[in-house]
């Protein structure tokens, strides 16, 4: 489902079918991301799980449980949200940096 389907018509499709699992892909690139984030935080807040593929991380972190660093299919790093903002393995695994390193749209 494209970003402006979910955004307007999202209450409607989600309540009525009641998923247990959404997908989304790269949110921060589309149309209007932000009302995206605010709109998966409902859905995450009304217990569907969310597997979010993202490269800002500051905004899946936002929202995020659990994380998963992939790199070439293959997990490299893996652990909660919390733990993710300041792990310095984390950092290297996504990019190379140190915590506090990455970029806002990294």
């Amino acid at each position: 489902m494209a970003l402006p389907d979910i955004t307007r018509s999202g209450d409607y499709v989600f309540r009525t079918s009641l998923p247990k699992l959404l997908l989304v892909d790269e949110l921060s690139f589309g149309i209007d991301a932000e009302n995206g984030y605010q709109a998966l935080g409902k859905l995450k807040d009304s217990g569907i799980t969310i597997v979010l593929v993202e490269q800002s991380t500051t905004r899946a972190l936002d929202i995020a449980d659990h994380v998963c660093v992939l790199e070439s299919g293959r997990t490299v790093w893996q652990g909660s949200a919390e733990i993710a903002r300041t792990d310095p393995a984390m950092f290297d695994a996504y990019l190379g940096l140190e915590p506090g390193g990455a970029q806002e749209n990294c």
